[in-house]
């Protein structure tokens, strides 16, 4: 049912891991910045989400929708071909506090969608980007010794009512949300008014610097 994690930033994923686990001295820095759009639908689990409370399985299976674990926590999200992946990683002797890589990335993602012309983005609950009190991206964190990882699904064109097939109505949610269901919480930068491509976006987010205490 779980497949492997077939998103393009594994390989990224891997080599961060495998550089941390050899221990390197204190100054030591690497870092890697992915932008890009899924080439399939996927339901993304968190790392200790439930399958069964997370995930419409029939739904899922009928329409042939991957499965997958991710190593950050979370609820599960759903992406496709009409959002974008930007995933940041840190190899370091000192890596940054959580909220500060969240607060980072998260900045740096909406300066460069304000810089097109959308209007409005907040930030929203601890780990969202919303538009008029409308989620259209979600990210999480995963950290070890030396290693630290943020990944944001941002959705570019994705209906609610899709997503909202294959998910079930999270376990834990913000505030914010007030219990609505996924077609009155989620939003996407195209129903907001944006024109381009997630390819686009992808491109956009690209220009984005990894994060550094100097």
């Amino acid at each position: 049912m779980i497949i492997p994690y077939p998103l393009q930033d594994i390989s990224s994923i891997e080599a961060g891991l495998a550089k941390a686990a050899a221990k390197m001295e204190d100054q030591y820095f690497w870092a890697k910045i992915s932008a890009f759009v899924p080439l399939a639908g996927y339901v993304s689990l968190g790392a200790s989400n439930v399958l069964e409370s997370q995930v419409n399985l029939a739904a899922c299976q009928l329409d042939g929708i991957g499965i997958f674990r991710r190593l950050s926590g979370g609820e599960a999200v759903f992406l496709s071909p009409q959002c974008v992946v930007f995933s940041q990683i840190l190899v370091s002797g000192q890596v940054p506090r959580a909220a500060d890589f969240f607060a980072y990335n998260l900045d740096s993602i909406k300066y460069e969608l304000s810089e097109t012309g959308i209007k409005g983005i907040t930030r929203s609950g601890i780990s969202d980007l919303a538009i008029a009190n409308r989620k259209f991206l979600g990210c999480a964190i995963y950290r070890k010794v030396g290693f630290v990882l943020f990944q944001a699904v941002i959705n570019v064109a994705e209906k609610a009512a899709l997503i909202g097939r294959y998910l079930q109505h999270p376990p834990r949610e913000p505030d914010y949300r007030a219990a609505r269901s996924h077609t009155s919480f989620i939003t996407s930068l195209q129903e907001q008014g944006f024109k381009g491509a997630p390819e686009e976006v992808a491109n956009l987010l690209m220009r984005i610097k990894p994060y550094t205490t100097d």
